[in-house]
């Protein structure tokens, strides 16, 4: 199975549980509790693929 084909299967079972997937974007952090998980991204600014990230 290509990349491709994965990344299409896994899209369509995230959606299927409610998820969207940004590209773009990498993981900064994660942690979890007993409550909640919480995440931070940042995401990519600029076209050339090097330079800044923006956390959101």
């Amino acid at each position: 199975m290509g990349q491709p084909t994965l990344e299409a299967f896994a899209r369509e079972h995230l959606s299927k549980l409610g998820c969207t997937v940004k590209l773009g974007t990498r993981l900064v952090s994660f942690t979890q509790d007993e409550r909640c998980d919480r995440v931070k991204i940042a995401k990519h600014c600029g076209a050339t693929g090097k330079g800044k990230s923006k956390k959101t």
